[in-house]
């Protein structure tokens, strides 16, 4: 874990109507959101001025890999929340998630680590 959080207000719209979702299928027992948090590698820096004033830039980009770069995106962390209650109906409110460090490995997280 990062020692950070990240803050889901009741207030989140999502695209996916959840609950139809897990309705449709009667295997499921629940359904777990994974959220996942990109840095954004910033092509408008240039990595070779010695400009002070963009140095923390600098020296934060240079830590992007190619592959990194390439796709201009890396994984900060991620998040997990179940979404249901065990009746099956959709959780609401406002939920400080931990952030895990990435690669996500959901057999890592214990049960007591999903909000």
């Amino acid at each position: 874990m990062y020692g950070k959080y990240l803050r889901l207000a009741q207030e989140t719209r999502w695209d996916q109507n959840f609950y139809k979702l897990l309705k449709q299928d009667p295997k499921k027992l629940s359904m777990n959101l994974i959220l996942e948090v990109y840095e954004q590698f910033d092509d408008s820096v240039d990595l070779e001025a010695d400009n002070v004033s963009e140095k923390s830039k600098r020296d934060f980009l240079e830590n992007f890999t190619d592959d990194q770069r390439a796709a201009s995106e890396r994984m900060f962390g991620y998040a997990i929340l179940k979404i249901n209650n065990p009746d099956f109906t959709i959780r609401y409110g406002t939920y400080d998630l931990n952030l895990y460090k990435p690669p996500i490995n959901m057999r890592k997280r214990l049960q007591k680590d999903m909000h």
